[in-house]
């Protein structure tokens, strides 16, 4: 939570002395532009509310800008970490399950369609219960057999276990899955006209990174074992109770 409120700290910090040139004068030289619609006003009205006034910045900027925000706002009991953004990830989740569920498909031919109905029509399939029902778990092991794990976890050594570099290709080709390194296409600080791949450590999923290295914590004992029970349900259920 530590690194989310400083990420916080930053962005605030830009917003703040944006809202402070809400007070210059109309007759400044500078002419500031105020933007008056009402997702602005409503932006600002939310920025202002989690500031807490009763601190002073210049004498602890990290308290005007956080404390109010943690005593009003508890980490949910379904996450390991909680700040701003991650409220406004979940915030416009919900507002494209919205307008996904609204949207009207495309009747035009597959190949005339523009990419927002193509997008519509992914997630129109992956919310498809009926199929979903109908195949089943049979649906992940073709995918798993497409890349070329017919068997998971491989815990027989007469297994013929394919070459690794192959497999671990595919699944980032094909699934968007990187089990090793987090990598990620961005422009490149040195010429934006170009992209770069980028590597980067790997998020650590359901858990965070301070259950690995804390493994025998008394609080997270009982979320290591936890995660291992849920590692040990999925594992049957992928391979139908076997």
């Amino acid at each position: 939570m530590g690194e989310l409120c400083l990420r916080k700290v930053v962005w605030l910090t830009l917003i703040y002395f944006s809202v402070l040139s809400l007070g210059v004068p109309k007759d400044n030289t500078l002419d500031r532009k105020v933007c008056e619609v009402p997702e602005c006003k409503e932006r600002a009205e939310f920025l202002l509310g989690i500031l807490d006034n009763n601190t002073n910045p210049c004498d602890d900027f990290y308290e005007y800008v956080c404390k109010k925000w943690k005593d009003t706002h508890q980490i949910p009991d379904d996450k390991s970490e909680y700040g701003v953004f991650i409220k406004l990830a979940a915030d416009l989740k919900e507002e494209l399950k919205d307008i996904f569920g609204n949207a009207t498909l495309s009747s035009q031919p597959p190949e005339q369609r523009n990419i927002t109905h193509k997008i519509l029509n992914v997630y129109r399939s992956c919310m498809n219960e009926n199929i979903s029902e109908a195949k089943g778990m049979e649906a992940l092991r073709e995918i798993m057999r497409e890349v070329g794990v017919a068997m998971w976890p491989v815990t027989s050594t007469n297994v013929n276990i394919p070459d690794w570099k192959k497999t671990f290709t595919k699944l980032v080709v094909n699934i968007g899955l990187s089990p090793i390194l987090n990598l990620f296409v961005s422009q490149d600080v040195r010429d934006v006209t170009k992209y770069v791949l980028e590597m980067d450590q790997h998020s650590f999923g359901i858990i965070g990174r301070n259950q690995f290295l804390n493994q025998y914590d008394e609080h997270n004992c009982q979320i290591i074992r936890a995660y291992k029970q849920y590692i040990m349900g999925v594992t049957n259920l992928t391979n139908d109770g076997n």
